[in-house]
């Protein structure tokens, strides 16, 4: 019974709490949503990962008591949507002025603010959360009471990224055949949302190469502009002028209005124009058509292997590159029809080219020879147009002479063109000029060349040649043989030259034989091409460096044709193909773009290069050299060896000569490891803070490297916006700096109290703060390579208070001291009611001087009456109060200096002038009494206001 009676208790109990929390809460709907608003930190919409944003919530109380203690609290968030950090879920009412609303009437409109997180998992959408009010009634004294109201917050999805084209053009220009362009694409950023960083890829249509390209695209704000350009651009020169579609597709991270990062694409369409040819692009305009090669030569009808030379000339304003001349006439059949010339030629340049050819025997006197023309003009930048034009110009050949003579004279014997014949050469071409000096016309000409050991001609150990004429009196005719030379020893050989010819005498006409002897050259070629010189690009190489540059220099002795040179190197152990990561290396010649660009290579550019060698190994430059010339190789390396030193490489160098035959010629190659400077570090070592006007500090430069520094100069300077610490020495040199080593130098900092500060973008005068020094450091390595950068260093310069006292004094004389000097303020910072205090026995006086800012002076006098000893040392104290109104003084003693008595004047009767005098002076002394006053006045109203500001600090 009693465990029944105590549980009725307790449900009894329950109860009664149960209706009083029910009457507490009986009471709803006593406020009323005005508005809401939930924006972001920024202002904006809030989105998934957005910080702090705010909610507002505007209520009317409707209620017909007055209230007090209002709070409002979310309930019921949903997931991922936390209150931010430093907040909770709770707010006190605020009237619409953003005070605490502590008692709210009938009518009143307050509201509640609440700051939350919403995490990036949240998905967009409205979401409900719970808003309970709590108050207290003022009519039923302090009755609590809740009211829950439902709040709908909308969380927007990313805004999506809106670029537009502002301009796409291309730089320099776009024709059909242009190579190496490139499009400049500019964009506005018209969304809601920057752009952090992106890789936008282009796009472009049928007919241009690459089909597709890309590029990064940096932070790019809200209406602002970015340019990007796409370089390497090839235009088919089978593409039709006129507007093209090119596509933009832009992929990187956007960032909201209050800075929340997503990921965000968008697609971009815009056009292109390729213009058409235009006239000044046709720039090459054949000059002069002469039979022969540095000299003109008679050339006759059924004249063979005649030599044409065709001389170009440059008369636009555009550099051209690559010429290839091809020539052709009905009356010339073709030997050589064609050829290239490789250098560049530049506005008002000409050049000349040789082709070989077969004169028709029905050949005109006059005939025209068609000349076509391939070339690449250079617009710039690297940008080529690839420019095809004919043209037609005239040649003339000569009527045979007939001169009485005797017999055929041997001109010239040599090899074609005076070229060079090495040992192992194939189908090498002997020419043989001869001279018909008979009266009589001659032909049927068969020449039969007995060859000596080692030689091989068309007939084994012969080679034959055979001209019909006929062949005129005093005429020139030019018999060609084809030789191979096997391998046999460089030096001259005899060989017998047989003519076997018929002189048109009359009726059947004269047989006759004649025998020459001839010389046959054969150089030596072990000594064709010459080293000049292997050295590194950019910078002095040390150990374990990647994709670095060997250039490797060498002279074209005396071969008169090198084309398709290659260079084939088996490298030392330590030493890696940059391009492929082996230890063989096959690379090149380098082409005249490569040259240039490695004349004006930087340690920063290498990678460029190394790239433009890795792009010209899959095409290589059909650059073609000639005696005297000289040849370049660079090499994309890795050396990854232990030490410095020289390494040797072994390898070949191959090419085709002249003749057309493939030649090899083994090479050794020194690589020397001199090792390089990194950088050199730059440290200030010691406290960091300066207090006071001089402050010694100690620099210390350590090389960084393998290898010297040498030539090493360091200049230490102030920060334009902030001449505020003065170093000296300021500037620095160091003869030699050693891998590895230290070196220390003593630097004085000087307080310049006149110096400032930009803050903020505006002047002010701030003498004290964190202080920037720029430090430039140049040095050269150990090729001679010059580099520089500059570093920099901060130092903290506390605010201080120097006062120094100069030309202090005091002298005495009939019983009273005068001590004056004056004060000067060297620190950084205000000394405030500045005071200065004199002593001498039991006699004291003081001067207020009053505040005195940095690089500030004054003056002071004290007076010291009724000194009963005169003599000595007088005591100086300067006190001052510091920005925090701390009391501070500096003591200095002053040797009192004694003046001679004054010699009594005699007296002289008064005379009027001497009243005016005394009226003069009691005038002078009213003015002072009254300066006086007003001084005094003004002082005690400065100590007031400095209590007062005292007091409030």
């Amino acid at each position: 019974m009693r465990r029944r009676y105590t549980y009725t208790i307790i449900i009894l109990l329950v109860i009664v709490v149960n209706l009083i929390f029910a009457v507490s809460f009986a009471r709803t709907s006593n406020f009323e949503v005005i508005s809401k608003s939930f924006k972001s930190s920024a202002s904006s919409d809030v989105y998934p990962g957005s910080k702090r944003a705010q909610l507002r919530i505007d209520m009317r109380y409707v209620g017909s008591t007055t209230i007090y203690a209002i709070a409002g609290c979310l309930e019921d968030l949903p997931s991922g949507i936390t209150p931010s950090y430093g907040y909770s879920l709770c707010s006190p009412a605020r009237d619409l002025n953003g005070s605490a609303k502590v008692y709210v009437k009938p009518g009143d409109i307050i509201y509640f603010t609440f700051y939350l997180d919403v995490d990036k998992s949240v998905t967009p959408g409205t979401y409900n959360v719970t808003l309970v009010i709590s108050y207290r009634d003022g009519d039923t004294g302090g009755t609590l009471y809740n009211e829950s109201y439902t709040i709908s917050i909308t969380i927007s999805p990313y805004p999506e990224l809106k670029f537009t084209v502002v301009d796409a053009s291309w730089s320099p220009g776009a024709y059909p055949g242009t190579i190496d362009t490139a499009l400049r694409v500019t964009l506005r950023n018209n969304g809601e949302s920057a752009l952090r960083n992106a890789i936008v890829k282009l796009k472009l249509p049928s007919g241009m190469e690459p089909s597709e390209l890309q590029t990064q695209l940096g932070y790019v704000d809200v209406g602002d502009q970015a340019t990007l350009q796409f370089n390497d651009i090839d235009v088919d020169e089978y593409l039709t002028p006129g507007t093209y579609t090119i596509t933009l597709t832009i992929n990187g991270v956007a960032e909201t209005p209050d800075g929340v990062a997503y990921d965000a694409s968008t697609t971009i369409l815009t056009s292109v124009k390729v213009d058409t040819l235009t006239s000044d692009l046709y720039v090459i305009k054949p000059l002069a058509a002469q039979w022969g090669e540095a000299r003109p030569r008679p050339s006759y009808p059924s004249s063979r292997y005649m030599p044409l030379t065709i001389t170009l000339i440059n008369d636009g304003e555009y550099d051209v590159a690559s010429l290839k001349v091809k020539v052709s006439s009905s009356y010339l059949r073709p030997i050589k029809p064609e050829d290239v010339y490789s250098a560049r030629i530049y506005p008002g340049g000409s050049c000349s080219l040789t082709l070989y050819f077969d004169v028709v025997e029905y050949a005109p006197e006059t005939f025209n020879i068609r000349i076509d023309l391939d070339y690449w003009v250079d617009l710039g930048g690297g940008t080529l147009v690839k420019i095809s034009s004919s043209h037609s110009i005239s040649t003339f050949v000569e009527e045979y002479v007939g001169t009485h003579s005797d017999g055929i004279y041997v001109v010239s014997a040599g090899w074609l063109n005076n070229y060079n014949v090495f040992p192992s050469t194939d189908n090498a071409t002997y020419q043989v000029i001869i001279a018909n000096r008979l009266p009589f016309q001659i032909s049927g000409i068969k020449a039969t060349l007995a060859l000596p050991k080692g030689f091989t001609g068309n007939e084994g150990s012969k080679a034959t040649a055979y001209l019909d004429g006929p062949l005129a009196s005093y005429s020139t005719a030019t018999l060609l043989f084809r030789i191979s030379v096997g391998n046999v020893t460089s030096g001259s050989y005899e060989a017998t030259l047989t003519l076997d010819y018929i002189a048109q005498s009359g009726g059947p006409g004269t047989r006759r034989v004649e025998q020459h002897k001839v010389e046959i050259t054969v150089v030596n070629d072990s000594n064709a091409i010459e080293l000049i010189s292997v050295n590194w690009l950019g910078s002095a190489v040390e150990p374990g460096t990647y994709g670095v540059i060997l250039r490797v220099n060498m002279r074209d002795n005396y071969i008169d044709s090198m084309s398709g040179v290659i260079l084939e190197l088996d490298l030392p152990q330590g030493f890696l193909s940059a391009l492929d990561n082996t230890s063989r290396v096959k690379v090149a010649s380098a082409s005249p773009e490569l040259i240039q660009a490695a004349q004006q290579v930087t340690p920063q550019n290498i990678p460029a290069l190394i790239s433009m060698i890795r792009s010209m190994a899959t095409s290589p430059s059909p650059q073609q050299y000639s005696r005297g010339d000289t040849i370049t190789f660079l090499l994309p390396l890795n050396v990854l060896v232990n030490s410095t030193g020289t390494y040797w490489a072994s390898g070949k160098i191959s090419y085709i000569d002249s003749w057309g035959c493939r030649r090899e010629y083994s090479i050794e190659l020194p690589m020397i490891i001199l090792g390089s400077t990194r950088y050199i570090d730059v440290e200030l070592t010691g406290s960091l803070s300066v207090k006071s006007r001089y402050t010694n500090m100690t620099l210390t430069l350590r090389n960084i490297g393998s290898s010297p520094a040498y030539n090493v100069y360091l200049t230490i300077r102030p920060s334009q916006n902030a001449p505020i610490l003065i170093a000296t020495p300021s500037a620095i040199y160091i003869d030699k700096l050693d891998a590895g080593s230290k070196t220390n130098i003593l630097v004085t900092f000087a307080f310049n109290p006149m110096g400032y500060q930009s803050v903020m973008g505006a002047t002010t005068v701030i003498n004290y703060g964190v202080v920037p020094l720029t430090i430039s450091i140049s040095y050269r390595d150990a090729n001679g390579y010059s580099h520089s950068y500059d570093t920099s260093i901060t130092m903290a310069l506390e605010p201080f208070i120097d006062i120094v006292v100069k030309d202090l004094k005091a002298e005495a004389s009939d019983g009273s001291v005068e001590i004056s000097g004056t004060l000067i303020n060297y620190g950084s910072a205000t000394a405030y009611r500045v005071e200065v205090k004199a002593y001498v026995g039991n006699a004291s006086s003081s001067s207020f001087v009053g505040d005195m800012d940095p690089g500030a002076q004054t003056a002071f006098r004290i007076d010291l009456e009724g000194v009963s000893r005169i003599g000595g040392i007088a005591k100086i104290s300067v006190g001052y109060y510091n920005i925090f109104n701390e009391y501070d003084h500096r003591e200095l003693n002053v040797s009192i200096v004694k003046l001679p008595p004054k010699t009594e004047e005699e007296v002289t009767q008064e005379t009027p002038a001497s009243h005016y005098g005394l009226v003069i002076v009691i005038v002078v002394v009213v003015f002072l009494i009254l300066v006086g006053l007003l001084v005094y006045r003004l002082y005690k109203s400065h100590m007031r206001k400095l209590r007062s500001e005292a007091a409030v600090q």
